[in-house]
């Protein structure tokens, strides 16, 4: 997004490795996010992390990637695609297909996340606001924690520059993929409405009403939990 835009930052890690989830200026200390004097070009972070990566692993300051502010602002969405990567020993990748079919449809940027088990999508474009339900949305039919989450205007991502092979998209001068993010993010609302309607409990009134007494061991556990409820049969 060149010199025109200035909010990022570089990535910390934890000495284990993990993304610490700090903001850090390219000279290493830590920076903070309502300073906009603490925010710098996409240029000043990406010499930081090549002067980084040539520098002996002593005396490296420990860079998970470098970190975009409040995408919105540079007429940006980022995607975040949960649980849906194997890296191979010998270093091949392998993408979970409904993960691939999210990243053809978009066609946008994207990258392995700083976990190596997820993606990053970064593409020119907007979505309409987004409730809380929406910004976070479980894939069904995945793996365990497989989820796509989106960043628009709040909160910074972290982006470390790993490249899926065959991406030629670039977010300064790319083409706006408006139509195409919401048409995924519609998508998978839909599904985790309909997920969550052939998951949902049944409720009192679904409970065939009884009459008389019944013996406990006779109770099915949707009637003993009304019963533990402190209600009555009719």
């Amino acid at each position: 997004l060149g010199d025109a835009y200035a909010n990022w930052y570089l990535g910390d890690l934890q000495s284990n490795g993990k993304n610490a989830k700090r903001i850090c200026l390219p000279n290493g200390t830590r920076a903070k996010s309502n300073v906009q004097s603490d925010r710098e070009t996409f240029y000043a972070v990406s010499a930081a992390v090549a002067r980084d990566a040539q520098s002996p692993p002593t005396d490296r300051p420990r860079i998970s990637g470098i970190v975009i502010l409040h995408p919105s602002d540079a007429g940006c969405v980022v995607g975040d695609l949960d649980d849906c990567v194997t890296v191979d020993s010998d270093g091949t990748v392998t993408i979970d297909p409904w993960a691939q079919e999210i990243i053809a449809e978009i066609a946008a940027y994207s990258e392995l996340s700083p976990s190596g088990a997820g993606l990053r999508i970064v593409a020119r474009g907007s979505l309409p606001p987004l409730g809380s339900g929406e910004k976070k949305i479980p894939v069904p039919n995945a793996r365990p924690h497989a989820q796509m989450q989106i960043f628009t205007s709040a909160g910074y991502v972290t982006l470390t520059g790993h490249m899926l092979a065959g991406c030629t998209y670039r977010v300064d001068v790319g083409e706006d993929r408006s139509d195409a993010l919401q048409a995924v993010h519609a998508r998978l609302l839909a599904a985790k409405s309909a997920s969550s309607a052939e998951s949902e409990p049944k409720t009192i009134a679904d409970v065939p009403r009884m009459t008389g007494k019944v013996a406990l061991d006779e109770l099915t556990a949707e009637e003993r939990a009304i019963r533990d409820a402190g209600l009555e049969y009719a």
